[in-house]
């Protein structure tokens, strides 16, 4: 992958054969790093971190940035970081916009397809710079984001010869971007061109350089090792009618994460789909004790009753699921969340009618909450979480807890892992809180006062966390309730600010 990249970025300096050359190089000037938690790339040996990860993160990933190519650095007293396709800049009052390389790299350029020119009535004209935009590119210029993200065309669409492969190929440049038609590629026919590598070697006179360190690699048991993927969850099928009501119809379902099969339960609201879809995350439970769809079974049947489909795993080694012998070993949490990852794939890649793939949500309970907290950072398809009781968002606070008091169990953490004295950095790799930053869905906290299983200071720290990080969180604390909260609690309130959460954040 590093010498893929690479090259790329070799190549990109003849792309334009009228861009200026600069004479002197000039040293770009490195800025203090932004605050937060870093992801790092090891094909570059770069990270992103806080505001600019979050923004990276949520507007299109690796797809529509590429690698970050650069530290965070000062130009025009600002700070600005490069990568692939980009260059994030960070403006007053904490905005994030993206640098006009599209002007930038194209600057002096004179022949034909940069003169303004006139409307030619097949697509869309845009009078501020004199140019049309049409197929190829229009539609996906209208569903990427449009001006905001990409800006005016600043050329008409004509053909250019790529500097990777030597062959012609059908390009339109904008403020920002440049689109490229590749025909060979049915499933992904437009690209984005790596302007952000060619705009800094414009800039600074050579390729920026590249610090491939294979330390990068994340543990694979960690949070960081779940956000860069890849996710193979597939397969999502009904294989049972398990109960038919006048408000839904409950199915048993399977599909596929990490290579296994993982049972569950499926709730549809009766009435023409699609609907959207909640994900519902139950509490640990002792495997001989749990049946399929145990701990959500007023929460589901409720949220199906109210327009949504209500999918429950039961995660692995449980029901009949497939087993994972190191599930324990990795503080089961871990595979949890791995297989709800993997069922948000499987939802978005599936043909059901009823799933409505664009509306997600997520409802935790107990340790299914720790899976809410530890998503939160993981995935911006979930527009918003309501957790029930949940864990601590410090995994050391669990494993003292739960694992611990199991000397088994706890043998076998030590064996692969460490305990926390010793190898404290797995546990904060596996802790939901130090990502909280980097939180983008709105969450909704419930905890009873009396709860005797889990403690309740643990969910005012989370919420205190979450707010200082700068997510949006409402912490509701039902007074007196137990880690279970009563059919009176429920119905005094609690499942209708639910509902209200839900239908604010994920259904409209």
């Amino acid at each position: 992958m590093r010498y893929r990249v690479l090259l790329l970025l070799l190549l990109v300096l003849p792309l334009l054969p009228s861009q200026p050359t600069a004479a002197v190089a000039r040293a770009p000037q490195p800025a203090a790093a932004l605050p937060g938690t870093p992801m790092c790339f090891a094909p570059t040996g770069y990270c992103l971190r806080g505001v600019f990860l979050r923004y990276w993160r949520v507007n299109g990933g690796l797809p529509q940035f590429g690698y970050p190519l650069t530290p965070e650095l000062t130009e025009d007293g600002r700070t600005v970081q490069y990568t692939e396709r980009a260059r994030l800049e960070l403006h007053e009052n904490g905005t994030i916009l993206l640098g006009l390389l599209g002007r930038s790299v194209t600057g002096g350029r004179g022949d034909a397809p940069f003169q303004a020119t006139a409307d030619r009535g097949n697509g869309r004209f845009f009078a501020p710079t004199g140019h049309n935009l049409a197929a190829p590119f229009q539609g996906w210029w209208e569903a990427q984001g449009g001006l905001p993200v990409y800006g005016y065309p600043v050329s008409e669409a004509f053909s250019e010869t790529s500097p990777t492969d030597g062959k012609p190929y059908l390009v339109q440049y904008f403020e920002r971007h440049r689109l490229e038609y590749h025909p060979d590629r049915p499933a992904a026919p437009i690209q984005l061109g790596l302007l952000g590598a060619q705009a800094y070697a414009g800039a600074y006179g050579t390729p920026p350089p590249l610090k491939p360190d294979p330390a990068l690699t994340p543990d694979p048991v960690s949070l960081d090792a779940l956000r860069r993927g890849p996710r193979d969850g597939s397969d999502l099928r009904v294989v049972g009618t398990l109960e038919r009501t006048a408000a839904y119809t409950k199915y048993s379902i399977t599909y596929r994460s990490d290579g296994r099969k993982i049972t569950g339960v499926m709730y549809v609201p009766s009435g023409a789909g699609p609907f959207p879809v909640i994900i519902m995350a139950h509490g640990y439970i002792p495997i001989a004790d749990y049946t399929t769809g145990m701990d959500s079974r007023r929460e589901s049947p409720f949220l199906a009753s109210n327009g949504y489909v209500a999918i429950h795993p039961d995660f692995r080694n449980y029901a009949g699921s497939d087993s994972d012998p190191d599930a324990q070993a990795n503080l089961t949490a871990f595979g949890w969340t791995a297989d709800t990852l993997n069922l948000v794939a499987a939802i978005q890649g599936s043909n059901l009618p009823s799933l409505d793939k664009t509306r997600l949500g997520l409802w935790g309970h107990s340790n299914g909450g720790q899976v809410g907290l530890q998503t939160l950072s993981l995935d911006t398809s979930i527009r918003a979480y309501v957790l029930f009781a949940p864990t601590s968002p410090d995994a050391v606070d669990n494993f003292n807890r739960w694992t611990r008091p199991n000397a088994a169990q706890t043998r076998a953490v030590a064996a692969k892992h460490g305990l926390p004295d010793t190898n404290p950095a797995f546990y904060r790799g596996i802790s939901a809180g130090p990502w909280f930053d980097q939180a983008v869905a709105p969450v909704l906290i419930f905890h009873g006062t009396g709860d005797t299983n889990t403690p309740y200071a643990w969910s005012v720290r989370s919420a205190a966390l979450l707010r200082a990080a700068g997510a949006a969180v409402t912490f509701v604390s039902p007074p007196g309730e137990n880690h279970l909260f009563s059919d009176s609690a429920w119905r005094g309130g609690i499942s209708r600010q639910m509902l209200a959460f839900f239908d604010l954040h994920v259904k409209r």
